[in-house]
This record gives C-alpha cells, structure tokens and sequence, in this order.
C-alpha cells in the first residue's frame, strides 16, 4: 500500500541560511579556476554559461528548466571590490528545477557535463571544460569571492578560440577564479556609479518560521534614495533556487505579502530584496530564509532542539533533511557527505556532529560501505569493521549526551533505465546492503536503541519511484517525500525522549531480563514480572518484545490482509510475525492521540485501503456476515 502523501497533514519546515556578509566565508580552496564557453547562450549540452541582466530577469524563461544543471549566483560587493557567491545549486535531476534571479549587479554561471554520444557516431558533448566547471561548482560557498577573467560581462563577450565550443580546436580564455585575485591576468572590473543604494534589511532577520496556513508579511526599512524595491522568493527546499514564487517582484512599498496559496507546510523559501533607483547601482541583495510550517508544528515537542542528519549523499542531498525539518517544526542539520562511508564518518563524527552539540542525531550509512571491488568481490568496508564503526558513533552520541535514531535505507533500483554496475569499478546492487541494514538493526536491538526501518517501508513501493531514473542509488523526489513522512511520523508518534541517565542504564547489550509490551503486537514476558515496568507511555519504550502466537488465528481464520497502525506496530510485526504467518503487513498511520492534527476525511482516506482489501468479500462490508 503507498501511503498518502503526508505533508500537508503534518507540519513543515525548518530554519535555513542567514543573510551573507559580502566577501566572508570562503568554502572553495583557494587556486579553483572555472572555465567559461559562453555567455547568454541557449541553454545546451555540455555548457558553462554566464547568464548577465541582458539575458532577463531569471535564467528560467519558460523553456529548459536547469534541473540537470549547477547553477551559481555571483553578485559584485563594492565592499570586498570583487564578485561574492550568493547562493549554489548542486542538486541535479527531474525533480530539481532551478529558477535562480540574475541579480543587477552580478551574473549566474550555470553548468552540466552533457552526454556523450560518440559512440553512436554523434557529437561528443562531454568535455573537459563544462565537465571541470560542473565539479567545481560543488566546492563553492556563500561568501567566496571571485574573480573574473576574459570576459566582459557588461558586454556579453568571451575571449575564446576555435569553434565549436565541443571541438578539439575550441579553447577558452574565459574564467571565473575563485578566493585570490589573480595575479598577471587582467580582471573585469564592471563600471559601477558612485552611488550605490544601501542593502535592504527585512524584519525576517536572517531566518523565521511562520504558519503555511496564513498570508505572511515582511518589510524593510527604507532605502535613502530608493525609487522602489526588487523581491525574488524561490522554493529552497530541494535545491537551493528552486521553483520560483516572486520572480523579480517591483514595488515602491516597503513590504510584501506572500499568500498562503503559495506556501507549503514542510518548503523553504529563499528570500531577497534589492533597492534600486534611476543613476544609482542597486544595493547588494538581502538574504533570509523561511521556513513554513503547519499550525501543530509550532507546538511539537521538537521545537528548539538540535537535530543532525549523519550520513553519506542519501543524507547529503537536502530534500528530506529539510522536509523534515519543518514537520517536526526544528532545524534539522544536514552533515552528510556524498562519497562517504562508514568509516569516514566516524572520522569527522566530533566535527560534523559532536561540535553541534546535538539533542538527536539520525545516522544512516552503508551504501557506499557495501559496495563490492568487482576486480576483488570484496565490499569497500568489512562488515565487521562498519559494525564496529556504528559502535563507535552510537558511543559517541551516548558520551555527548545525545539520544542516537538508527535509519535503514532503501534498496538499489536495477530496473532499466536506473543503476547499471560497473562505474568506478564498483557494484552497488549485491546484497552487501541488506548485510549493513541487519546490522543496524541487530544494534538497534542490542542496546535499546531507536530504529526507523525505512528499508522495510520501502518493500511497500516500488524501487523505481523511491529511486532516482538514470541512477538507481539516490532518492528521487518521491523519495525524499517518503523519507521525510515515514520519519516526522516515528518521531511525532512514537520517538519517546529519554535523559542520559536512562541511555546509559539502557545501552548495554540486553540479557532478556525484563520486558514491556505494545498492546496489538506482543505479550509482557519477564523472568521476574515485578520488574518490567514501563519507561514511558509510547511505543518507543518497547524493549525485548515477544509476538504473541498468530498461528491459530492464521490456520483457522480466512485473512485476507494485515493492517499495522503506526511504524513502530508494522516494524516488530515484520520483524517478529512476519516469519510465521507469511503475510506482510501494510502500515497505517498511528492511532495515538498525535494524529489530532489529522482532519477525519484525512483519516478515513489513509485507511480506505481496508476497504479495498475487503472487495473481495462484499458480504463483510453490507453487513451481511457477522
């Protein structure tokens, strides 16, 4: 069964980035160069493209949406006399459209690596260039400045040589250095006014959370000199300049009303204001972020804690870490890295994680541990070694004060069209990945940890939806909605706080000496029932549950079906029940009085599918047996 999709029905997003002080942060290494082959051109293969005010407004016109492309907005700062990185775009694929603004004062360099058709006797669109600038683009951050270099953006000219831009003969001049100003090379320096207007400083300051339920109204002080003011709002939630919402917005107001009809519970959005005015430069854009949220997120239990997402590219890729975020109405920190495996992790765990002084920690790798050497039918990391490694980290959190959540992940996608193995020498799709995931799960049980299954949430849908086309190992937009529901719906429904004391007291490998109970799924059982007590009310204090005995109802009994309500009924029911009665169940959402949030027809269609499930039995639902 696909659950509904749960967004709307549960609460939205998070905090995100504040505004960006010209010329500080400097993410880049210093000496990265980004070659450039045109300037204002259609967007094509194999491109490294400046977009500059003559081309409009937005880089999206209508017709490519720059999904498939990095994109980067480069705004010039009178105060650092350079341009400065205002926002990146990495994610690629369908369902990362990008609507990035070209600010007045500046230009967008958009990039993607192409597709080689050579070998079906075609034109090579893969080259070294687009290709170099797709890469680099990745190591930018907000606040690096830049340089620029055989180009006048004024103009919309390149220095270049040979053509086309794919042949061999073609070679560029034009670059973009990052960091340092180049030293024997004459930078473009834009002719600028002697006035230049003063940035414009909403009252969101930096980042805010509001209500997706009502209209929202931010304002600004006024600009001495400003005839009006230029608003852009992009969706950040997946990528950075998403979906525009106010694409180039002028006003002479000193504020603006974004309608609730333009707001989703769970999104991001990006927020920017210039002034402007007849014979001035317009001021350097502010920078602030909302997150909206439904009405109940406000009140979740998660709100001002600190909650960071560990993990490899799965957890890396914003879009259900920020999804998340704003169901459970907190920020959740992404400190994933595409590439890493276990072993990494652990390496920069006091860092990425430990340094931000967490409350929860998610933690959720194996995919790129799995990978089995095709030359040596070895997996990059030695389970045994990943096992030791998740030990290391769940210490870690337990030392910190931290309260760790286990995630297992989805399942390799080898339907056609998604993941082929081979590339880089490595086999994604063995079964290296179900050894991980028993693995997490074995720890879960061991030290009485909480554990998302997501891995047994996914058999209910279909790999090739959960996966991203033409990939097969990352999520696909879908995906990430389904990361983001199944976790906001543990943690909401079952995930039960607990003090360091009760983590220490809980973390040691069990002896079976004591026992709780969920009322549908399993029996209190206890070597001395006196003592098996519950830590609290939810079904996060299960611990060492036994499944009561189905196999007469099942032998007895016509089942057509098993319904589980909540995540935490279907995962011990797969796990203890499953084996016997040979029936997957199908998860429902919980019953607990956390659903008040839900409206009933919200309900009555998340269980419809019981209905459906009688079909076949019309008697049943007419009434007719009893």
């Amino acid at each position: 069964m696909k659950f509904k999709r749960l967004t709307a029905l549960l609460c939205s997003v998070l905090l995100a980035a504040a505004a960006i002080p010209p010329g500080t942060a400097a993410g880049a290494e210093e000496g990265t160069v980004i070659g450039i082959n045109a300037v204002n051109a259609a967007p094509a293969e194999g491109h490294s493209v400046i977009y500059t005010p003559a081309y409009g407004r937005s880089i999206y016109t209508g017709g490519v949406d720059f999904a498939w492309w990095r994109t980067v907005t480069f705004e010039y700062s009178d105060e650092a006399e350079a341009y400065v990185v205002t926002d990146v775009s990495t994610s690629v694929g369908a369902g990362y459209p990008k609507h990035a603004y070209i600010p007045d004062g500046g230009f967008v360099l958009c990039a993607n690596t192409g597709n080689d058709y050579s070998q079906s006797g075609g034109i090579d669109y893969t080259n070294e260039l687009s290709t170099a600038a797709y890469n680099a683009i990745a190591s930018l951050s907000p606040g690096d400045t830049a340089y620029v270099v055989g180009a006048n953006i004024a103009d919309g000219t390149i220095e270049t040589q040979g053509s086309p831009y794919y042949g061999d003969s073609f070679v560029s001049d034009a670059k973009i250095y990052i960091g340092s100003r180049p030293e024997n090379a004459e930078v473009y320096q834009p002719m600028r006014s002697e006035k230049v207007l003063e940035t414009a400083v909403t009252d969101i300051g930096g980042t805010k959370l509001i209500d997706a339920g009502k209209d929202f109204v931010f304002s600004w002080a006024p600009v001495e000199g400003a005839e009006g003011y230029t608003v852009n709002i992009n969706d950040c939630t997946a990528t950075q300049s998403g979906t525009s919402i106010a694409n180039n917005v002028r006003t002479s107001d000193t504020s603006y009303t974004i309608s609730a009809s333009s707001l989703t519970a769970g999104h991001k959005y990006s927020v920017s204001v210039s002034a402007y005015a007849e014979g001035c430069e317009s001021s350097f854009n502010s920078h602030d972020t909302l997150s909206a949220v439904s009405e109940s997120a406000l009140d979740s239990p998660f709100v001002g804690k600190t909650i960071v997402a560990m993990g490899d590219s799965i957890t890396a890729q914003t879009g259900w870490v920020s999804m998340l975020g704003g169901m459970l109405g907190t920020e959740v920190i992404s400190s994933g890295v595409g590439g890493d495996n276990s072993s990494q992790g652990l390496a920069r765990f006091d860092t990425d994680v430990i340094d931000k002084h967490p409350d929860i920690v998610f933690i959720l790798f194996g995919m790129n541990d799995q990978a089995q050497i095709i030359s040596t039918g070895k997996p990059i990391v030695d389970i045994a070694d990943y096992e030791s490694n998740y030990r290391a980290m769940i210490k870690k959190c337990l030392d910190a004060g931290a309260q760790p959540v286990l995630l297992t992940g989805h399942n390799v996608c080898t339907d056609p069209g998604y993941y082929t193995p081979g590339g880089y020498g490595l086999d994604y799709s063995t079964s290296n990945l179900q050894a991980c995931y028993e693995v997490i799960r074995s720890l879960a049980d061991e030290l009485s940890l909480e554990l998302i299954d997501l891995n047994a949430l996914c058999e209910n849908e279909q790999a090739s939806a959960i996966c991203a086309a033409g990939d097969g190992i990352h999520l696909s937009s879908y995906g990430h909605q389904k990361y983001a529901e199944w976790i906001s719906e543990y943690m909401l429904n079952e995930f039960e706080f607990r003090t360091p004391a009760d983590e220490s007291e809980e973390s040691a490998p069990s002896d079976g000496s004591a026992g709780e109970s969920s009322a549908d799924n399993v029996t209190e059982t206890s070597e001395k029932p006196a003592e098996s007590t519950s830590d609290g009310a939810s079904d996060g204090s299960i611990r060492d549950p036994v499944p009561n005995d189905f196999s007469a109802i099942f032998s007895e009994a016509d089942i057509q079906a098993v319904f589980t309500t909540g995540t935490k009924a279907y995962q011990l029911y797969q796990k203890l029940c499953f084996s016997n009665t040979g029936m997957a169940a199908r998860p429902l959402p919980s019953t607990s009085p956390a659903n008040c949030r839900l409206s009933i027809e919200q309900l009555v269609d998340a269980y419809r599918p019981i209905l459906s499930s009688l079909a076949s039995r019309p008697g049943l639902i007419a009434g007719e047996e009893r």
